[in-house]
């Protein structure tokens, strides 16, 4: 039996990708087959969920066993679960964590069940528009010539202030428990 699954992303509106793949082939080719029709990189850590139809977490399928899983649920990984052990209806949604540390993900559906055919690798049955970036950049450091950013040594200057600058008369102890004076010592000479 072949599924044939949909992959859209809510990062990129014109992204799609339409996979199908064995229904014995496991997550792991799965995974593979999605990270290969995006051109990304198979080296980071990935899972996928089974959802509801809000797209709400209901059954993790990980990359390996981290051990982090409570001993009353169960534990699959994508080497070793197949497909058809967890997918049995159409459709069903799968959310695919492609970027673990900004909690990104591609919002997938199984969309149809062949019966009598088999594949022995996944196909990319179509491919549409870019994919997200596999992994957001931080900010590039600004260029010669640009604004400097806000450093300790500019950080009081008078726009800190407002253009009037800070005057400590306007500063007033009232309702705070702070001596005019020196610091208070008691009589024993203790603070």
């Amino acid at each position: 039996m072949l599924f044939r699954f949909t992959i859209i992303s809510d990062e990129v509106d014109e992204f799609l990708r339409e996979i199908k793949i064995d229904a014995d082939s496991t997550f792991l080719d799965f995974c593979e087959a999605i990270l290969a029709s995006c051109n990304y990189e198979d080296d980071q850590v990935t899972s996928f969920y089974i959802t509801n139809d809000e797209w709400e977490k209901q059954c993790e399928i990980t990359r390996e066993d981290m051990g982090f899983t409570p001993y009353d649920e169960d534990v699959y990984t994508m080497d070793k679960t197949s497909l058809r052990s967890l997918l049995d209806d159409v459709p069903m949604r799968l959310k695919f964590i492609f970027d673990t540390f900004n909690n990104r993900a591609f919002y997938i559906e199984l969309k149809e069940m062949i019966p009598g055919k088999n594949l022995k690798k996944a196909q990319i049955t179509r491919s549409i528009g870019d994919a997200p970036a596999e992994i957001l950049v931080e900010e590039k450091p600004a260029k010669k010539g640009a604004k400097p950013q806000q450093t300790d040594e500019n950080f009081a200057d008078e726009s800190f202030y407002g253009s009037e600058g800070f005057n400590d008369d306007d500063f007033s102890n009232e309702g705070l428990d702070i001596s005019d004076g020196p610091l208070d010592s008691g009589d024993d000479g203790r603070f």
